[in-house]
Protein backbone atom coordinates (compact mmCIF):
# COMPACT_ATOMS: atom_id res chain seq x y z
CA UNK A 1 0.00 0.00 0.00
CA UNK A 2 3.15 2.43 -0.54
CA UNK A 3 3.67 4.15 -3.96
CA UNK A 4 7.10 5.76 -3.55
CA UNK A 5 7.66 8.92 -5.55
CA UNK A 6 11.63 8.97 -5.37
CA UNK A 7 14.25 7.72 -2.74
CA UNK A 8 17.27 9.72 -2.36
CA UNK A 9 20.95 7.88 -1.18
CA UNK A 10 22.79 10.11 1.23
CA UNK A 11 27.07 8.60 1.94
CA UNK A 12 27.97 10.31 4.66
CA UNK A 13 25.38 12.93 4.37
CA UNK A 14 26.02 13.79 1.05
CA UNK A 15 23.33 13.12 -1.64
CA UNK A 16 24.61 10.70 -3.89
CA UNK A 17 21.64 9.61 -5.88
CA UNK A 18 17.98 10.47 -6.34
CA UNK A 19 15.94 6.94 -7.80
CA UNK A 20 12.88 7.65 -8.99
CA UNK A 21 9.74 6.02 -8.86
CA UNK A 22 10.12 4.30 -12.38
CA UNK A 23 13.72 3.27 -11.40
CA UNK A 24 12.67 1.74 -8.36
CA UNK A 25 9.75 0.12 -9.85
CA UNK A 26 12.06 -1.80 -12.35
CA UNK A 27 14.53 -2.50 -10.63
CA UNK A 28 11.69 -4.49 -7.94
CA UNK A 29 12.56 -2.20 -5.00
CA UNK A 30 16.33 -2.85 -5.13
CA UNK A 31 19.03 -0.50 -5.92
CA UNK A 32 22.94 -0.98 -5.75
CA UNK A 33 25.34 1.03 -3.84
CA UNK A 34 29.19 1.16 -4.89
CA UNK A 35 31.13 2.40 -1.65
CA UNK A 36 35.39 2.58 -2.03
CA UNK A 37 37.69 1.35 0.60
CA UNK A 38 38.17 3.48 3.48
CA UNK A 39 39.77 2.29 7.16
CA UNK A 40 36.82 4.32 8.32
CA UNK A 41 32.83 3.45 8.96
CA UNK A 42 31.08 5.25 6.22
CA UNK A 43 27.28 5.77 7.18
CA UNK A 44 24.27 5.16 4.43
CA UNK A 45 21.13 7.18 4.86
CA UNK A 46 17.78 6.82 2.68
CA UNK A 47 14.97 9.86 2.72
CA UNK A 48 11.79 8.26 0.80
CA UNK A 49 9.29 10.05 -0.35
CA UNK A 50 5.72 8.60 -1.34
CA UNK A 51 2.91 9.96 -3.96
CA UNK A 52 1.51 12.00 -1.31
CA UNK A 53 4.46 14.15 -0.96
CA UNK A 54 4.99 12.46 2.56
CA UNK A 55 8.94 12.30 3.62
CA UNK A 56 10.59 9.57 5.86
CA UNK A 57 13.86 9.19 7.31
CA UNK A 58 13.23 6.15 8.75
CA UNK A 59 12.35 2.44 7.90
CA UNK A 60 10.58 -0.05 8.62
CA UNK A 61 12.39 -3.37 10.18
CA UNK A 62 10.49 -6.51 10.43
CA UNK A 63 11.92 -7.66 13.14
CA UNK A 64 10.04 -5.83 15.57
CA UNK A 65 7.00 -5.68 13.41
CA UNK A 66 5.06 -6.96 16.24
CA UNK A 67 5.73 -3.57 17.59
CA UNK A 68 4.99 -1.53 14.64
CA UNK A 69 8.01 0.37 15.14
CA UNK A 70 10.15 2.28 12.78
CA UNK A 71 13.86 3.21 12.75
CA UNK A 72 16.34 5.76 11.49
CA UNK A 73 17.42 4.51 7.73
CA UNK A 74 20.87 5.04 8.28
CA UNK A 75 23.45 2.43 8.16
CA UNK A 76 27.15 2.20 9.34
CA UNK A 77 28.99 0.09 6.75
CA UNK A 78 32.79 -0.76 7.42
CA UNK A 79 34.40 -1.57 3.67
CA UNK A 80 38.30 -2.41 3.95
CA UNK A 81 40.37 -5.07 3.15
CA UNK A 82 43.14 -4.29 6.18
CA UNK A 83 42.53 -6.78 8.35
CA UNK A 84 43.75 -5.35 11.40
CA UNK A 85 41.40 -2.00 10.52
CA UNK A 86 38.15 -4.75 10.70
CA UNK A 87 39.96 -6.31 13.99
CA UNK A 88 40.15 -2.51 15.71
CA UNK A 89 36.69 -1.32 14.05
CA UNK A 90 35.51 -4.35 16.26
CA UNK A 91 35.64 -2.64 19.18
CA UNK A 92 33.91 -5.93 21.62
CA UNK A 93 36.62 -8.03 19.92
CA UNK A 94 39.15 -5.83 20.11
CA UNK A 95 38.68 -4.42 23.73
CA UNK A 96 37.46 -8.13 24.52
CA UNK A 97 41.05 -9.16 23.39
CA UNK A 98 42.76 -6.96 25.74
CA UNK A 99 40.81 -8.41 28.45
CA UNK A 100 41.64 -11.82 27.72
CA UNK A 101 45.26 -10.72 27.16
CA UNK A 102 45.54 -8.60 30.24
CA UNK A 103 44.14 -11.77 32.05
CA UNK A 104 46.46 -14.39 30.58
CA UNK A 105 49.77 -11.81 31.54
CA UNK A 106 48.67 -11.98 35.43
CA UNK A 107 47.86 -15.47 35.12
CA UNK A 108 51.53 -15.87 34.01
CA UNK A 109 52.88 -13.66 36.17
CA UNK A 110 50.94 -15.50 38.84
CA UNK A 111 52.14 -18.97 37.60
CA UNK A 112 56.00 -17.43 37.78
CA UNK A 113 55.91 -15.82 41.17
CA UNK A 114 54.01 -18.97 42.44
CA UNK A 115 57.58 -20.87 41.61
CA UNK A 116 59.45 -18.45 41.72
CA UNK A 117 58.69 -18.81 45.80
CA UNK A 118 58.22 -22.33 45.46
CA UNK A 119 61.99 -22.72 44.64
CA UNK A 120 63.04 -20.29 47.72
CA UNK A 121 61.43 -22.64 49.96
CA UNK A 122 63.06 -25.14 48.50
CA UNK A 123 66.35 -23.43 48.90
CA UNK A 124 65.57 -22.52 52.77
CA UNK A 125 64.68 -25.90 53.68
CA UNK A 126 68.10 -27.48 52.22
Amino acid sequence: NLALSYLELYKDGKLVRTYKAEELVKEDGVIHVELKSRNEYQKISLKACDAAGNTSKSAYVAEIQAEDKTVPAEFSVLVTANAFVQFYMNKPLFYGSIIILLLLLLLIGYWIKREHDKRERNRNNK
